[in-house]
């Protein structure tokens, strides 16, 4: 626990909001050190930039369609880090989060993930974790897989809290405990 504590003592904390929720982001901005954009459409880039804080851009998921473990999503894979890139450029970003994805057939693996984000040539990428449940197998749920997938692509790490606690319900354990495995 004092481990997380000291951790604790360096985070700094964010809201996500949707490209969409400019309105909101901008009600939020002064009571945040940070804005993370899920990027959804370019169209939405400009507003943004009126805003005076650091901004993290998140890369579309399986949500909306991309999902870097399916090999026959490629092209929307492709387009959907493209729009997080350009807002991450635009918005003077210096991170760009994105998820290993999930099994939503049965030619889904991590190892799809690893190779589509192993050639993306960003130092700004960082694989976030996501949640363990019984509704899908997301890629990244578990520390092991994280640990291998930083390993292999040479990217960094986003720890998403709520998908950690999510994870840490679904295996009926302490959250301090999960964190730290």
């Amino acid at each position: 626990l004092i481990y997380l504590q000291k951790i604790l003592l360096f985070m700094k904390v964010g809201v996500k909001v949707y490209s969409k929720d400019f309105e909101y982001a901008k009600k939020i901005a002064e009571y945040t050190d940070f804005i993370e954009i899920l990027a959804l459409n370019q169209k939405h880039i400009e507003q943004f930039k009126q805003l005076d804080i650091p901004f993290v851009i998140h890369c579309q998921h399986e949500e909306q369609g991309v999902n870097f473990a399916n090999r026959s999503k490629h092209y929307a894979n492709y387009a959907g880090f493209l729009i997080a890139r350009k807002f991450a450029d635009e918005l003077n970003s210096k991170r760009i989060v994105v998820h290993l994805g999930s099994q939503e057939t049965n030619s889904c693996g991590i190892r799809n993930s690893l190779s589509f984000i192993s050639k993306i040539d960003d130092s700004r990428v960082l694989i976030e974790n996501t949640p363990l449940n019984t509704q899908k197998i997301f890629f990244g749920s578990r520390f092991e897989e994280i640990r291998a997938a930083l390993e292999l692509t040479k990217k960094r790490f986003c720890f998403d809290i709520n998908h950690a606690f999510t994870s840490a319900i679904f295996l009926k354990m302490n959250p301090p405990e999960y964190y730290v495995c």
